[in-house]
């Protein structure tokens, strides 16, 4: 690797700057929430549910709307790499999903946006510490039950659902 000087490091940094929203976002994150992720997700949190607002009620629409949410905890996971922030945030999603989405829905991407957030989840809190994978575990258990509850027709043959025991 080639050492370089703090001015060529600046100007590295101020073309990242230039280039892409994300590359932005990435440096905003590194020079000022990277001491304390679990504020920055506290953020994200906030960012999602303005975005779920405005989320419409048409299937379609919905669905394009919680993929965008989707994409601000993907966005956290890439600056971040905190597991623990990443299932806060896909259990508040799961939370969202549930006020948003009619219990009546069988629109497969919807149904399908639960379980892979679900099932992200699972395997995030599955490679947590002990003392936290049992926390976890129990607020994960509960959204489980919440979702079997609110989708009486819930398709178990195509979206298993699996508990932490």
């Amino acid at each position: 690797m080639v050492t370089r000087s703090q001015p060529e490091l600046v100007q590295i940094c101020l073309g990242l700057a230039k280039l892409k929203t994300e590359n932005k976002q990435m440096l905003a994150y590194l020079l000022f929430d990277a001491d304390n992720p679990m504020a920055y997700a506290q953020v994200v949190k906030e960012k999602m549910d303005a975005l779920l607002v405005n989320c419409p009620r048409n299937q379609y629409g919905g669905a394009k709307v919680l993929r965008k949410a989707l994409q601000l905890v993907t966005q956290y996971n890439r600056f971040t790499k905190h597991k623990p922030g990443e299932v806060e945030l896909l259990l508040h999603f799961i939370d969202s999903y549930l006020e948003i989405v009619s219990p009546e829905t069988r629109y497969p991407p919807l149904l399908g946006l639960a379980f892979r957030s679900l099932r992200k989840c699972r395997g995030l809190i599955l490679k947590l510490h002990e003392d936290l994978q049992y926390d976890y575990a129990q607020e994960y258990n509960g959204k489980i039950q919440s979702v079997e509850a609110h989708f009486s027709h819930w398709d178990t043959y195509r979206f298993p659902l699996q508990t932490i025991e």
